[in-house]
């Protein structure tokens, strides 16, 4: 069963969605992407959970309030949205930008997460690889990503057009670098605070390709190991402990 409508998150009017039954997994969307981005891991986690995909601040259909983006105003806003819905403890996965915010949330309040599944998610930013890094931040627009710019252009409540203003303020995020806020917040020491302490390390070479496709291998952090396919993301999800990052981008 899939639902979708609104709701009220830090004063933002934040379109989601909800797939499956059972109990609750929020799952993140990547930088610039939005609720469905990651077919073949809604479908896995929804055969069990009843997963709920909120699309972030100017991404898909929730409008833009304006200024620069900030990974502490996302997770802000999605703190915001799990009270709006009055989600308990969720269990929590991210991908990319969504999982630096999983990482954000579960800093600031461990008391309102559950398991965590983070896929591409980094907590320094000094350590993406420069091949990314000049491809956000020096690649003309159009030849960056344009096929999310062309899923994003028809779901803007802004307009069609919008998605430069957009892109280029997740282009300034994404190029952060060593004033990365999890850094700041000291993310390293994240592994100890969760239950069983250990961090696995992903392949960070597969970063675009995570999860769109379930045969591909998708690069999930977990205490219990290292999940490879979309469906072994789920497993994560049931299985083990709190996964904790290793190195993203």
């Amino acid at each position: 069963m899939s639902e979708a409508g609104y709701a009220d998150a830090n004063g933002l009017r934040t379109y989601w969605e909800t797939h499956g039954h059972g109990e609750p997994v929020l799952l993140l969307h990547g930088g610039f992407e939005h609720a469905g981005a990651l077919p073949h891991l809604t479908a896995a986690l929804a055969a069990r959970y009843r997963v709920i995909e909120p699309e972030r601040r100017a991404h898909g259909r929730t409008p833009d309030p304006g200024g620069d983006l900030h990974y502490e105003a996302m997770t802000e806003d999605t703190l915001a949205f799990v009270n709006a819905l009055g989600l308990a403890r969720p269990r929590v996965v991210g991908f990319s930008d969504g999982a630096i915010v999983a990482l954000l949330l579960v800093l600031r309040r461990p008391d309102r997460c559950g398991r965590l599944v983070l896929v591409g998610a980094n907590y320094d930013g000094s350590g993406l690889r420069l091949g990314f890094l000049r491809l956000v931040t020096e690649t003309p627009l159009e030849h960056v990503f344009p096929e999310l710019a062309a899923a994003h252009r028809p779901l803007s409540p802004d307009c069609p057009q919008h998605y430069r203003h957009v892109f280029e303020r997740v282009r300034r995020l994404l190029g952060g670098g060593a004033a990365h806020p999890a850094r700041r917040a000291g993310a390293r020491r994240l592994a100890d605070a969760r239950a069983g302490g250990r961090q696995r390390r992903g392949d960070g070479g597969a970063h675009g390709r995570a999860l769109p496709r379930a045969a591909r291998r998708a690069a999930v952090h977990r205490a219990g190991g290292l999940a490879r396919r979309a469906d072994g993301a789920a497993r994560a999800v049931r299985s083990g402990d709190r996964g904790v990052p290793g190195g993203g981008g």
